[in-house]
């Protein structure tokens, strides 16, 4: 997962398949990039694992600072359909079970908001 701080467009272009058409973008002057897992040096997050899953899977993930801590769950279309936790939570290594039983097959994604930031990543249900 890559976070860009800052970004400039130097050109766009177009690429027909035939089937659809995709637009692409020449991106200069990063000021920083963010590869996943540590914002600021408060958190990290692990993938969810197992993944894919069949009704259980775990969160691991480690406050680097005593942190407010929020986990949701969303299926495909952006919709919350649980929350997890939602609790202020010591520093150290923590770990969370997700029970998606009642849940059908398919896509869903998860957020952490974590004092504030969020980071979350896909996960998929499959029996």
């Amino acid at each position: 997962m890559l976070f860009w701080t800052k970004k400039a467009v130097k050109q766009a272009w177009y690429l027909n398949t035939g089937n659809f058409c995709i637009k692409a973008l020449a991106v200069a002057d990063i000021v920083s990039i963010h590869e996943g897992g540590l914002l600021d040096h408060q958190f990290r997050i692990e993938q969810n694992a197992p993944n894919p899953f069949a009704n259980t899977t775990y969160f691991r993930y480690t406050l680097n600072v005593d942190a407010m801590v929020k986990l949701s769950i969303m299926d495909i279309n952006g919709r919350v359909i649980d929350e997890v936790i939602n609790t202020y939570q010591s520093a150290g290594e923590h770990s969370v079970r997700w029970e998606a039983a009642n849940n059908n097959d398919g896509l869903y994604f998860y957020n952490f908001n974590i004092n504030g930031k969020s980071e979350g990543g896909r996960m998929i249900i499959m029996r």
